[in-house]
């Protein structure tokens, strides 16, 4: 039998290492991008709002927030758009992400806020609004920074791929003061590249709301998502407002393709994306208000009595003397 070299041998495992350690090195998830603003705090409320930008299409992971000593619950909502289209989710346009109880790391340092915001994918060019809000105990605070000059919508922090603008402060729950304030915090993100896939579009008519959930993220407002792939879990909800009533949903339908619902009284709506686009409005009306019948009273009886003597005088009035002899 023939002996195997151990200088061969040793250079076929070394070559078997090049290989394999990029290899290994590759199926490690690379860490998140961060963005960072500043941390050097000089007001404390409960809550911030604030957009971010996208310059390249994101998908967010976590943030990290500058948070009074203590330990307290945090809750993140986010919004298509700007928040400045509803600071007071008036017209109910925001999302509750998630909740979590954090512990400060201490004043004007980063503390991470272990809720997932990877459910928030933004493309080029669109924002998306973050509400971050200490619920529970009083004096719960997230610390920021009060801008003394400068407008809302001015960028305080950039890379090369998104920018966080100007915010306002929040002192009850959806409840934003008009003073200019700077975020104290850092966003984790990743870059997304969505597929050349199919543009989902739904909207509501007059007299309600829609939400719809996809794999990307859940909309509490008219949404228009591009990218989705074929076979894209979907479902929306048409929600009334008060005094109207749902009554179908109402699709652009390209010849000869099947709805995506063929019951349009379905709600919510539950539909597989298909290999084309899909636009969907959510059609609303308002419901009949029938005034009520009231029943005579013993005062709307003695009102009525003249007009009733007038009547039954007519009455006997027309019927000939004759008859009335007759009888």
């Amino acid at each position: 039998m023939k002996r195997i070299d151990g200088k061969f041998l040793l250079v076929c495992l070394l070559t078997l290492l090049l290989f394999a350690i990029p290899m290994v090195a590759s199926a490690v998830p690379l860490a998140p991008l961060e963005l960072e603003t500043m941390y050097a705090s000089d007001l404390y409320m409960p809550g911030i709002m604030f957009d971010v930008v996208a310059i390249n299409p994101i998908r967010l992971d976590h943030v990290d927030v500058n948070l009074e000593q203590g330990t307290h619950d945090i809750e993140i909502w986010a919004m298509q758009g700007s928040f400045q289209d509803d600071p007071t989710n008036a017209s109910g346009n925001w999302t509750r992400i998630g909740e979590a109880r954090v512990t400060s790391l201490g004043t004007d340092v980063g503390t991470p806020v272990p809720i997932d915001l990877s459910s928030i994918g933004i493309i080029d060019g669109d924002s998306c609004a973050l509400y971050i809000y200490c619920s529970g105990d009083e004096g719960a605070n997230t610390w920021n920074t009060i801008s003394s000059t400068g407008a809302l919508g001015d960028v305080i922090a950039d890379d090369e791929n998104v920018e966080i603008l100007m915010g306002i402060n929040v002192h009850n729950h959806f409840d934003p003061e008009a003073r200019l304030t700077i975020w104290n915090g850092t966003l984790y993100y990743n870059l997304w590249q969505p597929g050349a896939g199919f543009d989902l579009t739904v909207i509501a008519g007059p007299g309600g709301q829609v939400e719809v959930t996809s794999a990307v993220i859940r909309y509490a407002c008219d949404v228009f998502i591009p990218g989705l792939t074929h076979d894209t879990p979907i479902m929306a909800v048409a929600i009334p407002d008060a005094g109207y009533r749902f009554v179908g949903w109402q699709e652009k339908l390209p010849v000869g393709e099947p709805p995506v619902a063929p019951n349009v009284l379905a709600n919510p709506l539950n539909f597989l994306m298909p290999p084309r686009d899909v636009y969907l409005e959510a059609i609303f009306e308002e419901i009949p208000v029938d005034k009520p019948v009231v029943p005579p009273t013993g005062d709307s009886l003695i009102s009525f009595m003249p007009l009733l003597t007038v009547l039954i005088s007519c009455a006997v009035a027309s019927v000939p003397l004759s008859k009335r002899r007759e009888r």
